[in-house]
Parts: C-alpha cells; structure tokens; sequence
C-alpha cells in the first residue's frame, strides 16, 4: 500500500502590527485632521480618522509582509487619494505621511 503526500500550498502566518505616525499637508507641512485611513489588503478591514494634531494609529493584520493603507480626505475632499506600504517586519511607529 502507497501512502500519497499532498503538496498544498503552505499559507503564511497572519501578522498583526501597529501602524502610527503623523499625516501632513505637503505644502504647508501642517498636520491634518480628519483624514480616513483604510488598510485595503490583507485580513481586516481596519480603520480610523486622524485626530486634531494629524495622529494616527491602526492595527493591520495580512499575511504577507506588507500592508497598504489608503489615505483619503471624504469629508472636505480637499486632498488627492493616496495609497501607502508598508513593510510589517519594520518599526512602523512613527511614521510620516505628506498628502497633496
């Protein structure tokens, strides 16, 4: 009798991490609030709102090492949508985001 060895694909680890930081206007180097920030992969569907000083803080989780936030101004729409990665195997603590 032959025993048959299955050759599935092994899926990664999922990786959950703390994305945080400051999201700017590029021209005028002042913080900005209320900008919407969205992880658009991974396995959630995290996100938040940047308070009155333009600080952030999202926890991500993927399965690959980098997750992509989109970065968006809904309420006013002054600012062009923008999309961001970022390496989860890095110290994403303290970040800096500039938004035109």
């Amino acid at each position: 009798m032959q025993s048959r060895v299955s050759h599935s694909r092994m899926q990664q680890p999922e990786v959950q991490r703390t994305i945080s930081g400051t999201v700017y206007d590029l021209s005028s180097h002042q913080p900005l609030e209320g900008i919407y920030i969205q992880q658009i992969n991974g396995t959630s569907s995290s996100s938040t709102k940047t308070d009155v000083s333009g600080h952030f803080s999202i926890t991500v989780k993927n399965s690959s090492q980098t997750a992509t936030l989109k970065f968006s101004d809904p309420d006013y729409g002054d600012y062009s949508t923008r999309t961001e990665d970022f390496d989860l195997s890095k110290d994403n603590t303290n970040v800096s985001v500039y938004m035109q």
